[in-house]
């Protein structure tokens, strides 16, 4: 680990949880916002469910994701289950290539990932 990802670490560590979740949602914003916007993300991470709101490119209403249950196993990896969508295609969509698939997290993303989950 460089000295880099160190300093954003320690600077994770700092900050209080609410404004973690919300630096998760300026970056996923950063990386995906050809397709349009979160507008809200919620991670409990007692209960282990999140929830966004989505506004897509082209989509007039915003777009409902709830994740009922997430694990990050110490291994990094990361799965999913219980997901639904407010859009019916995107939902099988949801069903098909996230419910309960295994995500591997490399260790040095893993590592900031559960300081936030």
């Amino acid at each position: 680990m460089g000295l880099g990802d160190c300093l954003i670490e320690m600077s994770l560590w700092l900050l209080p949880r609410g404004l973690r979740v919300r630096a998760v949602q300026t970056g996923l914003n950063k990386q995906f916002g050809r397709y349009g916007i979160m507008t809200e993300l919620k991670i409990d991470n007692t209960n282990k469910t999140i929830s966004a709101v989505l506004m897509l490119d082209g989509e007039t209403q915003p777009i409902v994701v709830q994740v009922a249950k997430y694990d990050l196993a110490a291994s990094g990896e990361l799965r999913f289950s219980g997901v639904s969508v407010s859009r019916a295609w995107m939902d099988l969509l949801a069903q098909e290539y996230l419910a309960n698939k295994p995500f591997q997290i490399p260790p040095d993303k893993a590592k900031l990932l559960a300081m936030i989950l």
